[in-house]
């Protein structure tokens, strides 16, 4: 077999593609088994703080409010979910910043092994390791979304949306979302809850709300969208289209409710389905 120069793990040799491709897919083994070690370990830190609170609490004699953390706490093991608790908020940021990080090393090490079975010609085998990136739903830039000429942002409560100000850490997390590739279709956009992070926005029965992430079906097309120019303007923001209902745009009612309906060609409509999106309302990373 022919060889050619390639770089594998940062060094420049002499390797047919194919030896290139398995010491890269090697590589990407051990950062998989790393990436869960750095998020449980993350974990493991952030219930020690939990711990903590609930020892303290319950030392003090204040048993009500020790029993909410250790509810918290739970909520977290269980799903990852981020309670408001604003004595908590630089202890939830340190995890989230261990959890991006662990993230963008494992995203690298996909995409150089991705680049290697390019190399080698292993087509199939690039679409396989592409498809497990998705699937691993590493974390993604985040985001949150407010009216143009309003206080209000979009945020979840009992996981339906509203606009209102974010002014507290609870409603701040739940105002905060990551932007990632499309549930339905990687050329798509989707955003995920910061704070439920198996959860994404999307509509049931045309109510915009926090729908649980499935590995396929009905509920990933509800939560996935086109980011358009916006109906009030370009320089007003974005505006969402439907996948699965084109024609339907989210949008602010007047009661703050927030929904996925229909176009209608007015000022009012396009100025209640026009959002800015603004640097995050709480960095988790």
């Amino acid at each position: 077999m022919q060889t050619s120069v390639y770089v594998c793990a940062a060094v420049v040799f002499l390797a047919s593609p194919l030896t290139c491709a398995d010491e890269v897919h090697d590589k990407l083994t051990v950062a998989i088994e790393k990436h869960q070690e750095r998020r449980d370990a993350a974990a493991a830190a952030l219930v020690a703080v939990y711990q903590e609170r609930i020892t303290e609490l319950t030392s003090k004699g204040d048993t009500t409010l020790a029993s909410e953390y250790l509810n918290d706490m739970e909520e977290f093991k269980s799903r990852r979910a981020l309670l408001g608790r604003p004595d908590l908020a630089i202890h939830f940021k340190t995890y989230g910043k261990a959890v991006k990080e662990a993230g963008d090393e494992l995203n690298e090490a996909y995409s150089e092994a991705m680049q290697a079975r390019l190399k080698a010609g292993m087509s199939d085998e690039f679409s396989i390791l592409q498809q497990e990136l998705a699937d691993a739903r590493l974390p993604g830039p985040l985001t949150s979304f407010s009216l143009p000429g309003t206080r209000a942002s979009l945020a979840h409560g009992s996981f339906v949306l509203h606009a209102m100000e974010a002014r507290v850490t609870a409603t701040q997390l739940n105002a905060t979302y990551e932007k990632v590739n499309g549930l339905a279709g990687a050329n798509w956009t989707s955003f995920r809850s910061v704070n439920f992070p198996d959860f994404y926005l999307g509509h049931g029965g045309f109510r915009m709300r926090l729908l649980e992430f499935k590995t396929n079906g009905e509920i990933n097309q509800n939560a996935t969208f086109a980011v358009r120019v916006g109906l009030a303007g370009k320089s007003k923001g974005y505006s969402y289209e439907s996948y699965n209902y084109p024609g339907r745009f989210i949008r602010v009612r007047d009661n703050g409710e927030v929904w996925l309906d229909q176009l209608e060609n007015n000022p009012k409509f396009a100025a209640q389905a026009t959002f800015r999106e603004r640097p995050p309302l709480f960095r988790l990373w």
